[in-house]
């Protein structure tokens, strides 16, 4: 950020993604993040940057956040995550709808597979619904339509946003390339589950 940039606040989005049934760490909702948010508004605040530190939660508490921070950018607010350790799962929805990314070497970002608990097991909506595969597309196009979305509101390739939350693309990275589900360089890396 450079000096002039506005009233900049810094909010913590540390530990669970919504209050989830063996939250021990702590949690945010999305009514803390909306207050938040609302509370910098009113003091003059339009750049926000969310510290983000979690392995991910309720998908309706991240994207109840995603569409908070649409709307605010939507009346001339800037977003950046910082993600120091970990935006996993509901934590990189989180980060998706943010305008700037900043992260350092050693952290992760990605892994947002959606799941449900089917009596009292955690299962992805993948295997939940093995047998409905329509029920599994209708549910998926959401989330597609949601990350895509965010993806291009910021000028990204929609790619990123689905290799995070689907498992079958690939993706690789290359300076001066970005993004890309094909190896266009030969420097170019491939983000495997750990690093998308």
């Amino acid at each position: 950020l450079a000096d002039g940039d506005g009233n900049i606040a810094y909010i913590p989005m540390k530990g669970d993604v919504g209050l989830m049934p063996d939250s021990t760490d702590g949690f945010f909702s999305a009514d803390d993040f909306n207050r938040a948010i609302k509370s910098g508004i009113d003091a003059g605040v339009d750049t926000f940057i969310l510290g983000i530190d979690t392995d991910g939660g309720r998908l309706d508490t991240a994207i109840r956040c995603q569409e908070i921070i649409l709307r605010q950018i939507h009346r001339d607010c800037r977003f950046f995550a910082l993600v120091e350790q970990r935006a996993i799962s509901a934590g990189a929805l989180i980060a998706l709808g943010c305008e700037h990314w900043f992260v350092t070497p050693e952290a992760r970002v990605g892994a947002s597979v959606t799941w449900a608990e089917v009596e009292g097991v955690p299962t992805s909506l993948q295997k939940q619904y093995l047998d409905d595969p329509d029920l599994l597309a209708k549910r998926m196009a959401y989330l597609m339509a949601l990350t895509n979305e965010c993806c291009l509101i910021h000028g990204r390739d929609p790619s990123l946003g689905q290799a995070m939350t689907s498992m079958e693309p690939e993706l690789w990275w290359a300076p001066g390339h970005g993004f890309s589900e094909e190896r266009h360089a030969a420097a170019a890396e491939k983000l495997d589950n750990d690093r998308t």
